[in-house]
């Protein structure tokens, strides 16, 4: 489907649990290996966005979870970098 351009982009999240029990995790936990996931994508010339969908509610953290968003929003980050092998950000 991304080779064909029908996948717009993607909401990236991780569960553990099962139905209907199931619960979100942080992107780095949970079932799904998100670094294959992330190169599956890469390889099928995926050239849409990724989001982070639901997280996981912690201590000291705002009602909308800026901390844990924040979080996975820089796991996603590292994993783009990592298997493109293209870091996105160049210090020189």
């Amino acid at each position: 489907m991304s080779q064909r351009k029908r996948v717009l982009y993607v909401h990236f999240r991780n569960v553990s649990g099962t139905v209907p029990k199931f619960h979100e995790t942080f992107v780095n936990k949970g079932y799904v290996d998100m670094y294959k996931a992330m190169r599956i994508y890469y390889e099928n010339d995926f050239d849409g966005f990724f989001m982070d969908d639901h997280v996981p509610h912690t201590v000291g953290d705002t009602e909308w979870g800026h901390r844990a968003k924040a979080y996975a929003n820089g796991y996603i980050q590292s994993l783009i970098e990592t298997v493109t092998d293209t870091p996105l950000f160049d210090p020189k």
